[in-house]
């Protein structure tokens, strides 16, 4: 649909099954810890599925300042997380 999708793990084995799946797919596979990004590009959408509970107060508040400065002015964060 004329996007560009940027997909991020920490895991280079989840990326690597994630591209497994989808080997046509025109998506950017990169490895990066959200906690301490190296993206520095800004997305008008960021779909994070979150893994909150793993993260101590300080990633947490890394991981939301991350957030904060990947979305553009007007963008969209989404945050799925488990009940």
């Amino acid at each position: 649909r004329g996007h560009t999708v940027v997909a991020t793990d920490l895991s280079g084995v989840a990326l690597e099954q994630a591209r497994a799946r989808a080997p046509e797919s025109p998506v950017v596979w990169v490895q990066d810890d959200i906690t301490d990004t190296r993206l520095r590009s800004r997305f008008r959408v960021v779909m994070d599925r979150g893994c909150l509970h793993l993260l101590t107060g300080e990633e947490a508040a890394r991981h939301a300042a991350a957030l904060a400065r990947l979305v553009v002015p007007g963008g969209c964060a989404i945050l799925k997380t488990f009940a």
